[in-house]
């Protein structure tokens, strides 16, 4: 793959992903905010992104997104 996604902990504040554009070496936010965003992992075709988050209820929930070219592409939802 391209692609490679990453959880980054803000000094124990948050916990996001970011995203590594393989070929450039280039890295930045997938997320932002103040949540916990934990596990990411790719569908087998790449083109959905899985992940748990405790956003919005502090609870963690399994959440699943589209990606495409190192970007989300849709809402998430919740699985």
């Amino acid at each position: 793959g391209k692609w490679l996604v990453y959880t980054a902990d803000d000094d124990s504040r948050s916990i996001n992903l970011e995203i590594l554009d393989l070929t450039t070496g280039e890295a930045r936010d997938l997320t932002t905010g103040t949540q916990v965003i934990v596990d990411p992992a790719f569908s087998p075709d790449g083109k959905r992104l899985a992940y748990v988050s405790t956003e919005p209820t502090g609870h963690f929930q399994i959440y699943m997104r589209p990606i495409e070219n190192g970007r989300f592409t849709g809402p998430a939802v919740a699985l």
